[in-house]
């Protein structure tokens, strides 16, 4: 846990579905976590959501900022948030570092882009999103998990 809101310098890799199941666990970690971005009006807002289907999620989406003071320690950061931010609304696969605060994402770094498309007001999601994550009635999972996941 951080002290007094300070950034760790240990960093946790996350699944998503564990970040989303229980998000107190991860409370002032900074954390490496993959996951499907969504943003509108270039990054002022944006949400990460989970790669693949988590039955058992407390968390829908996350809240990310990614402007306020990151940390680039790489041109490669920076040339991926640039790549981002080019789009005014999209959809991205990603692996972002940052800190978390038990409901917001404050990304440092990102670390990769394996998807990036745009969104045009009601389009709908490109197929490499996961769909249909309900958990079916006989407490099967409606669709798989994605191959997404690593």
């Amino acid at each position: 846990m951080l002290a007094e809101g300070q950034p760790s310098d240990l960093t946790r890799e996350v699944a998503y579905c564990q970040l989303a199941k229980d998000p107190s666990a991860y409370r002032g970690m900074r954390i490496r976590v993959r996951g499907v971005y969504r943003f509108a009006s270039g990054i002022e807002f944006s949400i990460l959501q989970a790669p693949e289907c988590c039955p058992e999620s407390r968390l829908k989406e996350i809240p990310v900022t990614i402007d306020g003071t990151p940390e680039y320690p790489a041109r490669k950061s920076d040339r991926l948030v640039k790549k981002l931010s080019r789009k005014s609304n999209g959809i991205a696969l990603v692996e972002f570092l940052g800190d978390f605060d038990g409901t917001d994402l404050y990304v440092q770094k990102v670390e990769q882009i394996e998807h990036l498309s745009p969104l045009p007001d009601r389009a709908p999601d490109p197929s490499w999103v996961p769909r249909n994550c309900n958990v079916a009635s006989q407490g099967e999972r409606s669709n798989p998990p994605s191959p997404l996941c690593r």
